[in-house]
């Protein structure tokens, strides 16, 4: 084995105190070591329930803004995925999805909107449809029984939107995926690999997401059954 000349040990010794020197700020930033170096689960563990408190207080902004507000958030959202898969190539294109994707969920919003509502059946705010998809979420019931009755229709439509989505939207991200990846392996183009991926990961949490609202949904109506309108004020978790 041959012996290294002074410039690469340097070399050597240099790149190995770079590693040891960044492998502790990894361990810092991704979790909280403890003194034998062992990650701790529960850092772990609150990390996801920190990434997941984001993606909660989005939906929430995104069911109480004003409509020209989701339309403008959808609009960049699109566009900006776009200038990422397309590496700036075609604004136009990504300019004109952008109108025509934020509008489309615009319209999509405000009828989920006025479904709601109606699905209550009384005058019900933007902030109480949030506060009963909250109760929904964390499988608890509002003592008064107006709210309960208004839970109840929510929470009957929300099973219907579950069921409804876990068909025909498998079926729909199902059949872009399988065209995104003919036309992967047609044109091997990494735009269309960059498009793959992105629906298969809309068809993957979709179906995680709607199955978990579907469960909690059914629980919260099984404990409104069990409780009834007028059961006292006392909340009672849901597991």
């Amino acid at each position: 084995m041959e012996e290294l000349d002074t410039g690469d040990r340097d070399l050597l010794l240099q790149a190995s105190n770079e590693v040891r020197d960044l492998v502790p700020c990894l361990l810092r930033r991704w979790s909280d070591a403890d003194g034998n170096g062992k990650v701790r689960v529960s850092t772990l563990w609150s990390m996801r329930r920190a990434k997941g408190s984001r993606m909660k207080r989005l939906r929430t902004w995104i069911a109480q803004a004003a409509l020209w507000q989701v339309w403008a958030y959808f609009f960049f959202a699109w566009t900006l995925l776009h200038f990422i898969i397309s590496a700036g190539r075609s604004p136009a294109g990504a300019v004109g999805g952008g109108v025509f994707f934020a509008s489309v969920m615009t319209a999509f919003t405000a009828r989920r909107r006025r479904g709601d509502a109606e699905a209550t059946g009384r005058e019900t705010s933007l902030a109480e449809i949030s506060d009963f998809d909250r109760a929904i979420e964390s499988g608890r019931v509002p003592p008064d029984p107006s709210d309960r009755a208004a839970l109840r229709g929510l929470t009957e439509r929300r099973l219907r939107q579950a069921r409804s989505y876990l068909w025909y939207g498998t079926v729909m991200w199902t059949a872009f995926l399988a065209l995104s990846v003919w036309l992967m392996f047609e044109t091997l183009s990494a735009d269309t690999a960059w498009e793959t991926a992105v629906f298969a990961f809309f068809l993957v949490w979709g179906t995680v997401f709607m199955r978990r609202q579907r469960a909690r949904s059914e629980a919260v109506r099984r404990l409104l059954e069990v409780q009834g309108p007028s059961a006292n004020g006392a909340e009672t978790p849901t597991r």
